[in-house]
């Protein structure tokens, strides 16, 4: 969680952690021979942009937040996300 890191901190580090283990994991599924054929060929020229517009939208949302009520909002959303695993695992 949050552990009282300021905001900007505790965003740019799970950022970087996302980095290396999406790099990783889909350097793996290349190497392994996963192919992705169901993706369409347009697919990287409007998800990769489209990730950047929701970086932007998210930061602004993030500045909005005080920090003092940052990390509960943290907890609230990983609250969520763990109860939507329960109720509906991937």
């Amino acid at each position: 969680m949050a552990f009282d890191l300021p905001k900007e901190v505790y965003i740019v580090t799970a950022g970087a952690i996302a980095l290396i283990i999406d790099t990783t994991r889909l350097t793996t599924y290349f190497r392994e021979g996963a192919r992705f054929e169901q993706l369409p060929p347009w697919g990287l020229i409007v998800f990769i942009p489209a990730s950047f517009l929701g970086a932007k939208i998210a930061k602004s949302v993030v500045n909005k937040i005080p920090q003092q009520y940052f990390r509960k909002v943290v907890a609230v959303f990983l609250l969520l996300v763990g109860i939507k695993l329960i109720l509906l695992p991937v």
